[in-house]
Order: C-alpha cells, then structure tokens, then sequence
C-alpha cells in the first residue's frame, strides 16, 4: 500500500498528494508530537499545555477534517495516546491533559461522524528518538508495539511473517 506522509500544521498539502497520486485513504496514523521531555521552570505552563492542545486536537481536527472534506470512503484512524495518562508523571501534566482531549474528541468523532472509525490506544513507553536518553529505561520495541496496531486495524490476526 502507499503511504503519504502529512505535515498536520498544513494537511492539505498531504490532500493535494493524495489526489495527485489519485489515492483515496483507508487508514490515518496520527503520530504527530512536539517534544514531550521538557524542562519546566513552573508545575503547570499554559504555553507547553497549548503547544501539546495544538498537536493533539486542533490539528488532529483539522487533519481529519480536511481528508473527510475531500474524500468520501471510510477511514480508519489510529491514534496513539500515552501509559502517561495512567502513571500521573508530575512534570508531563501538560502533556497528559492534552492527550485525555484527544481522546476524548477520538471517542466523539468515532460515535457520532459517519464512515469514521477511531482506534485509541495508550502505548507504552516507546524506544524512540523522543525517549533516548543517557540513563537506561525500560521501553517496548516499536516495531513490536506497532506490528500488533497494524494487524489490528487490518483484522490480520494471523502469526508474524
């Protein structure tokens, strides 16, 4: 299958990509994030938490709405959310909060937008380039994490290949 990169400040420009290249979606991986580990200087800052409200709902919003506004089919879309939500880490309150939005507008738009279904799921701590650090901590292979979502969403319940 193609995939198609999006920039989610400017979705219409993975729209017009998708229409030059005549492809309708089935399928939205929505892993967009800014940096999560930052250092504060107060326990709770309105511009991190609207930074993170920015990617994880405004232009989650907008994204979804620009391939629903261009593209009739179904779309089946993934959105990942964080063990973080669970945890209650102090210094990623901002993060957090703007992870539960997000999935509290997935929950909306799966019940109520036609043609539309939203998977949530809160992934463990990832080895990623957001989580590399210089002391050691337990992270879940991405690619293991990611496999069982793809198999999931495809109803491909079969052994690895």
């Amino acid at each position: 299958p193609d995939t198609v990169p999006c920039t989610v400040a400017v979705p219409e420009a993975a729209v017009a990509e998708l229409r030059a290249k005549n492809l309708e979606p089935t399928h939205l991986y929505y892993f967009a994030s800014p940096k999560i580990f930052v250092s504060k200087s107060e326990s709770w800052e309105p511009d991190l938490f609207q930074s993170f409200m920015a990617s994880y709902v405004t232009h989650f919003q907008a994204t979804v709405n620009a391939l629903r506004g261009a593209f009739d089919g179904p779309l089946t879309i993934f959105y990942p959310s964080s063990s973080a939500l669970d945890d209650r880490i102090q210094a990623l309150a901002e993060y957090s909060a703007a992870k539960a939005a997000g999935e509290e507008l997935c929950r909306y738009l799966d019940r109520f937008e036609k043609d539309l279904r939203v998977e949530v799921r809160r992934l463990p701590r990832i080895a990623t380039d957001q989580t590399l650090t210089l002391t050691t901590f337990p992270a879940a292979s991405a690619l293991d994490v990611m496999l069982e979502v793809i198999r999931d969403l495809s109803g491909d319940r079969g052994s690895p290949g």
